[in-house]
């Protein structure tokens, strides 16, 4: 049996597949990220739950890594296969960190070492963790310098030509943090019918058009 060989690495698994040595290099992008992220954090409580939470990212790297195979031999009879490891689009990954993200534990700190705020609460290699709640930017909180959503206005434009995140304004910043939307008919004064005087004037006329205004309410 005909065997490929990718480079040195590269080894036999059984009679019609070859793993190849040229997967995605995983441990030289986990060492850097390290290097980048993990060598400032300081000893503290925040600290700490970062380093935690960049093991869960760098390990939902590793998780999600797909095998690919490709076939080999006369007219694709597959008489040989060549694999490798391969990372997942950052869309794959994103939804698994979303996931733990959702589900993320709360726990407190204690003399230099991280303590579940429930005796249930069991700090996973795969969970995400925090000290402490996050801002509620539903509400106004003048010392936080946020002013809430209540009288926002958001977006109800037609889906063509808007982007997702103006097509999901309303949603956002209305109905997720319990508020209705509210629309308002108005009228906007803007310069139309422009025209160039000779020489050297722009000459433009005022057209009144009727806009409907929408808000969190």
């Amino acid at each position: 049996m005909a065997e490929i060989v990718i480079n040195s690495k590269a080894f036999l698994i059984d009679k019609q597949c070859t793993w190849g040595g040229c997967s995605d290099s995983v441990k030289f992008g986990e060492h850097t990220a390290k290097e980048f992220l993990d060598s400032n954090e300081p000893r503290t409580d925040t600290g700490l739950v970062n380093l935690h939470n960049n093991r869960v990212g760098r390990r939902a790297v590793k998780k999600t890594m797909r095998k690919m195979c490709k076939c080999h031999g006369v007219s694709c009879s597959c008489a040989v296969t060549t694999c490798w490891m391969r990372l997942s689009d950052m869309q794959t990954i994103g939804k698994r960190l979303r996931r733990a993200f959702e589900n993320a534990k709360r726990l407190d700190y204690n003399g230099g070492s991280l303590n579940p705020e429930r005796k249930d609460l069991a700090c996973k290699k795969r969970e995400l963790i925090y000290s402490y709640d996050s801002i509620n930017y539903c509400n106004a909180n003048l010392t936080a310098g946020t002013v809430g959503t209540l009288g926002r206005e958001c977006s109800l434009r037609p889906r063509v030509g808007v982007t997702r995140s103006e097509a999901e304004s309303c949603k956002r910043l209305c109905h997720d943090c319990g508020l209705k939307i509210r629309t308002e008919n108005t009228t906007q004064s803007t310069s139309c019918k422009c025209r160039l005087i000779w020489c050297c004037r722009v000459e433009c006329q005022t057209c009144v058009t009727e806009v409907t205004r929408t808000f969190c309410d």
